[in-house]
């Protein structure tokens, strides 16, 4: 395990859908995603789009790399259905705990940077991660980074 600012893994399949602008809009809608066309998106992008909730993110159970950061997400949710997911960016957001990451065996890469993380918790069931970064937050000890390592 590396707890250090990396460089992202390579995307494998490069499907992907991104959202832009501004707004309370449903980010499917905004990105133009409906029916079934959502599951074959490998890579989305929804980075800067005022998102205050990820539940429509389980609808994407393909996905390899998903991008939420600078956004205003509170929780991490709806991620149980993403068991491929590899790459995993939340930062920039106000996330307070690190949790409903079990489902995720496939994650490599996990950033929740620049967020209001105050213990670290909820790491032990990543079995293949290699990135965490958890830099700009509010950890003050580092107790459970072991259980990552075993």
């Amino acid at each position: 395990m590396i707890i250090a600012r990396e460089n992202q893994p390579r995307q494998r399949k490069s499907r992907q859908a991104t959202g832009g602008g501004h707004g309370n809009q449903d980010a499917a809608t905004r990105a133009g995603i409906g029916g079934s066309s959502q599951k074959s998106i490998y890579n989305l992008d929804w980075t800067s789009n005022n998102l205050t909730d990820m539940d429509n993110i389980s609808l994407f159970t393909d996905l390899i790399s998903l991008n939420l950061s600078h956004n205003v997400l509170r929780a991490i949710t709806s991620l149980q259905q993403c068991s491929q997911l590899e790459t995993l960016n939340l930062s920039h957001n106000i996330i307070e705990r690190i949790e409903n990451l079990k489902g995720l065996g496939n994650l490599r890469y996990l950033n929740l940077a620049h967020n209001k993380i105050s213990r670290m918790e909820g790491l032990d069931f990543l079995e293949k991660i290699e990135t965490i970064d958890l830099s700009y937050n509010s950890i003050s000890s580092v107790s459970q980074l072991w259980a990552c390592t075993t």
